[in-house]
């Protein structure tokens, strides 16, 4: 089994496989182009979006700077997604981010264990604040069940 197919199946894999490695320096080349963007080339910074993410709806905003260990590969946001200063993606698996959804600052996406689902739905309400359909989401957040190697995150 490659490395690649290691990482596709939610498997430890080593990083340093040449192929992986050549592939997320070009995609840390486009993060870091869209993160050098001013804030005023929001026209650029949409392209680019487009370009990086697997999939992002419309009216979706990201502050600088945004981290992601595979520039937004497999990121798929929905519609009108705000997210705030230094959000930081492990996106070396797929990561759904539903409608109507607001990261606080200094969010981080990240699995660290393989095999453990990552999902943000039906969060107390400490943790979560609901205002206009839309779900806000702080810096400190993490709800974890060992069922299947896939992030999902959900606006409630």
């Amino acid at each position: 089994m490659t490395e690649r197919e290691r990482m596709e199946a939610g498997l430890l894999y080593l990083p340093e496989d040449p192929d992986l490695a050549a592939e997320q320096l070009q995609r840390l080349d486009m993060l870091f182009a869209y993160n050098a963007l001013k804030p005023s080339e929001q026209a650029q910074k949409q392209a680019l979006l487009k370009e990086m993410f697997a999939e992002i709806g419309e009216n979706c905003y990201i502050e600088t700077p945004f981290h992601a260990n595979f520039g937004g590969k497999k990121v798929h946001f929905g519609n009108h997604i705000y997210a705030n200063f230094n959000l930081t993606l492990v996106d070396d698996e797929a990561i759904y981010v539903g409608d109507n959804v607001k990261f606080g600052p200094n969010v981080v996406g990240s699995k660290g264990v393989k095999q453990t689902r990552f999902l943000f739905a039906d969060l107390p309400s400490n943790f979560v604040k609901n205002t206009r359909n839309t779900t806000s989401i702080p810096a400190f957040f993490a709800l974890f069940e060992n069922k299947s190697a896939e992030y999902k995150l959900q606006s409630t």
